[in-house]
């Protein structure tokens, strides 16, 4: 169950390939805004870097980017 289904991303463009030109990236995101679904099923496009940091996740050899690993996971809030 996910705690907070309007703050949650499911999932999200990282390519955006669609674009001309690919944008500049910025804290180790596209500096764009992104397509994105969340979990109560409404969908927006916003920057990613606007996501609540996350946390180092021992389970991905400490990677800490946002939306990859939200502190509290499921129960978190990705916005």
């Amino acid at each position: 169950m996910v705690e907070f289904p309007s703050d949650k991303v499911l999932v999200w463009d990282g390519d955006l390939a669609y674009l001309p030109r690919v944008p500049a990236v910025v804290d180790r995101f596209f500096n764009h805004v992104t397509p994105m679904a969340f979990a109560d099923q409404h969908a927006e496009a916003l920057l990613p870097q606007g996501a609540t940091p996350g946390v180092a996740n021992p389970l991905n050899h400490g990677d800490d980017r946002r939306l990859h690993n939200t502190l509290g996971g499921v129960l978190g809030r990705d916005y």
